[in-house]
């Protein structure tokens, strides 16, 4: 059975003609995608490792920059042991000389506040919170009572 006067035989010599004059183009439409996906995904993996090595600098920095600020808090508190040790007893009156001393918020803007607590034996409690409180401090509390 034929249609329009076309035999299948002939279709099928047509299209291997078709075939034989097209199998370069094929191949070579062939090799082009494939060499796109290859660069595809090779941009894609140069894109990862850029990234990869762009968050490692900058934690390295962010790591760095804590770390430093950390050390610089730290002299803060070796600073106060130092006192500490250089002083048999250290009053309320010398803490504050010392901390106004170190300028600590223009020197150290994160820090909001050096203090120290005293241990307090029951029996000289009364006579440290008249003490405090004649000092300057008038609304100073022991916690727990």
């Amino acid at each position: 059975m034929s249609f329009s006067g076309t035999s299948s035989r002939n279709m099928g010599r047509k299209g291997l003609v078709w075939l034989g004059v097209m199998w370069p183009a094929l191949v070579i439409w062939v090799i082009g995608a494939a060499l796109t996906v290859f660069a595809l995904r090779w941009e894609q993996r140069e894109r990862q490792i850029d990234e990869h090595a762009r968050v490692h600098s900058r934690l390295t920095e962010v790591r760095a920059a804590i770390e430093h600020r950390m050390n610089t808090y730290t002299q803060v508190l070796r600073s106060g042991v130092a006192l500490f040790h250089s002083s048999h007893n250290v009053e309320r009156d010398e803490w504050a000389a010392f901390v106004k001393g170190m300028a600590v918020s223009e020197s150290f803007p994160g820090i909001h506040g050096v203090g120290f607590a005293q241990w307090v034996p029951e029996s000289q409690r009364k006579s440290f919170l008249e003490r405090m409180r004649k000092g300057g401090a008038p609304q100073f509390e022991i916690r727990p009572p």
